[in-house]
C-alpha cells in the first residue's frame, strides 16, 4: 500500500499491489495480482480482475474494470482532498 490512498468503504483489496495518490471507490474489489500503479481512480463498485496492472494516471470503472479516461488535474485535486479529508478527521480525534 503506498501514501495518500484513500479507501471507500466496503472495498475489498486481496492481495494487490497499490501505489502512491490512488483512490479506491466505495464497494469496489481489487482481486490478488493487481498492480495500481501512482494517480489513479477506481470508481465505486469497480472490480478489477486478478493480474490486471493499471498504468499511473487513469479513472477505471465497471465489472470488469476498464481504463475510461486519462486523470486531469481536477482529478488529482480530489485525490489529494480526500486523503486530506481523513487525516484531518484523525487529528481532531487525538
Amino acid at each position: 500500500m503506498g501514501n495518500n490512498v484513500t479507501i471507500g468503504h466496503g472495498a475489498i483489496i486481496h492481495g494487490a499491489k497499490i501505489g502512491n495518490n490512488v483512490l479506491i471507490g466505495i464497494n469496489s474489489t481489487i482481486l490478488d495480482g493487481v498492480q495500481i500503479d501512482d494517480w489513479n481512480i477506481i470508481g465505486a463498485g469497480a472490480v478489477i480482475s486478478p493480474n490486471t496492472k493499471i498504468e499511473e494516471g487513469n479513472i477505471v470503472m465497471g465489472i470488469p474494470g476498464k481504463i475510461v479516461r486519462s486523470l486531469d488535474d481536477k482529478d488529482k485535486n480530489f485525490i489529494i482532498k480526500a486523503y486530506q479529508n481523513y487525516l484531518e478527521k484523525i487529528k481532531k480525534k487525538k
